[in-house]
């Protein structure tokens, strides 16, 4: 049987506003904004751009506001989502002046926010470059889309001011990579003393023309300071997309990584550690490998762990979404 050829199609980014309601499966879903383009964005209009990722804020217990990250207009805040009209604010219009850094960009790959509970400080960090990329099916025009970053963006007062962290312009960590998740956790109440700054997790991802063999799971004990490649250290690629990354909401040393190379690699898998990172194995029982691997045909893997353990068993049930890689003949 003859293989069939999928071609892909290019939307062209014409002008347009955010749908009022999309009809599915489960439902209607009301898009709340803000729309990918509005006006023409020549003349310097107001654009997000699509959302990379979201992030409640942890500080509102309605849950009625939150931070999301877009692949190319920077970290926004929303307020009364759950209304009628909610309210859309940029925050990292001004980010290069802020951080006296040319290089940085507005392409966000994942966002988070942080509640100190001790001194109720709100933190948000922001991965800069967008980690979507699928490159066995791009052309160069979709490509080059997806911009990669530079480095880390930290702020403790709602977005207003910001902090570039790893270091400036090419000298950064993470300079021209994408980042794929931000895990960020408050000050461990056992713990007394000056240093007790919170620990921040960064699933590091091949950018599209960016730089390759920084990639990794990163650790910073000092709330974003100095970082440690931890799947380095233990002798995993340091040349591949890492996906994602998720933290077993009761203990905080267990979390799971993705490495999910977008055009299929024999390392692809989900990856366990139960401290902190220091170790860290592939789960057995599912899809793994890619181009030149095995069969599984694994490229980009997403996860996502319930919030709450199941009643049944009291465990909590990790998810896995795998994108298929067509195999092809040489």
């Amino acid at each position: 049987m003859k293989a069939r050829r999928v071609r892909p199609i290019l939307e062209r980014l014409e002008d347009r506003i955010a749908p009022a309601t999309i009809a599915g499966p489960s439902g209607v879903w009301t898009s709340i904004g803000p729309a990918p383009i509005v006006g023409n964005t020549s003349d310097g209009g107001i654009v997000s751009g699509r959302v990379t990722s979201i992030a409640p804020n942890p500080a509102d217990p309605t849950g009625n506001s939150v931070y999301i990250g877009t692949a190319g207009g920077g970290v926004w805040a929303g307020s009364n989502i759950h209304s009628n009209a909610p309210t859309w604010t940029p925050l990292t219009d001004n980010l290069a002046a802020q951080v006296n850094d040319p290089f940085v960009t507005l392409s966000v790959g994942a966002v988070t926010a942080v509640l100190d509970p001790a001194s109720q400080i709100t933190t948000i960090y922001a991965g800069l470059g967008e980690a979507n990329a699928e490159s066995t099916f791009m052309t160069p025009g979709s490509g080059g889309s997806q911009f990669y970053g530079t480095g880390i963006i930290k702020s403790s007062d709602g977005g207003q001011n910001w902090s570039l962290l790893g270091g400036n312009g090419t000298s950064n960590i993470f300079y021209r990579s994408a980042i794929s998740k931000i895990i960020a956790l408050p000050p461990n109440p056992a713990i007394v003393g000056p240093n007790n700054l919170g620990v921040v997790y960064a699933a590091v991802s091949t950018a599209k023309n960016g730089v390759v063999g920084q990639e990794g799971i990163y650790i910073s004990t000092d709330a974003g300071v100095t970082w440690t490649n931890l799947t380095a250290a233990t002798g995993l690629p340091t040349n591949l997309m890492y996906s994602d990354l998720v933290i077993d909401p009761a203990n905080r040393s267990i979390l799971y990584a993705a490495i999910g190379e977008a055009a299929g690699d024999p390392a692809n898998g989900v990856y366990m550690t139960t401290d902190g990172g220091i170790h860290w194995q592939q789960l057995a029982g599912l899809p793994t490998g890619g181009q030149g691997g095995n069969t599984g045909a694994v490229g980009r893997i997403t996860l996502a762990l319930s919030p709450t353990p199941d009643p049944a068993t009291g465990n909590y049930v990790l998810y896995a979404a795998l994108m298929a890689i067509a195999m092809r003949a040489a």
